[in-house]
């Protein structure tokens, strides 16, 4: 394992980085799913005050997800979850990159470098992830199994994102109508547990794999580095 993380300083700074940023998001979806963190549903409505009574009208723009405690929305920990799931993310997709290059030789290329930019990530690593099993996996049961794995963990994510993204405004509208400026309403127990749920099996199961894959093509490596040793001899 010493000689792996000299031999591979890039993969190794990237699963680390990758491993410090799930573990952050996987305890704080833990303890949302525990309801110790909570989702909120912010808007910002803007208007105008007619000059006596009748309410007023007023424009509300577009929805944002915060977390934080019962006692309100948390900048700081929203922005903590958002980061640390992007450069998560970005640092699994260059540690999967890597990985398949030296197992498999295969290079994501311009055009896939682009689907992932445009944000098209998930797909993209999931086929190096494919390519890599096909290497590094000698039992055929074991490969079909972990391809199963590999494509279910692909599928979660897609649907978890859109659910996410299609949820985000449940019930953000405050009871009474919106008031001016910014108004934060906790969102509803069940999906809050629902989503942050998904969000921690997603997380978690793509850190399995990736560790996985990495220890598997360790594995494979070492036989073959004794054998050269021995030639050399």
């Amino acid at each position: 394992m010493t000689r792996w993380v000299w031999r591979e300083p890039w993969m190794a700074f990237t699963a680390c980085v990758t491993t410090v940023c799930v573990m952050t998001v996987i305890a704080i979806r833990w303890l949302a799913v525990l309801v110790v963190v909570r989702d909120y549903n912010v808007t910002h409505t803007s208007g105008s005050v007619p000059p006596a009574g009748g309410g007023f009208s007023y424009s509300t723009s577009s929805y944002h997800r915060y977390l934080g405690l019962l006692s309100g929305p948390s900048t700081a920990l929203t922005h903590l979850d958002h980061w640390t799931w992007r450069i998560g993310f970005v640092a699994g997709i260059l540690w999967m990159a890597r990985l398949g290059l030296r197992s498999a030789n295969r290079r994501i290329g311009v055009l896939r470098g682009l689907a992932v930019v445009f944000g098209f990530g998930a797909f993209v690593v999931t086929g190096v992830a494919h390519g890599i099993a096909e290497v590094v996996v000698p039992s055929v049961r074991a490969r079909d199994r972990m391809h199963l794995l590999i494509t279910i963990w692909c599928f979660a994510a897609v649907i978890t994102a859109v659910l996410v993204m299609a949820t985000v405004s449940v019930g953000a509208v405050p009871p009474g109508g919106p008031t001016l400026g910014d108004n934060a309403v906790i969102a509803p127990v069940g999906w809050s547990i629902a989503r942050n749920a998904l969000q921690l099996l997603v997380a978690f199961g793509g850190w399995a794999i990736a560790l996985s894959l990495t220890r598997r093509w360790i594995r494979a490596e070492e036989p073959s580095d004794e054998t050269s040793r021995l030639l050399t001899v």
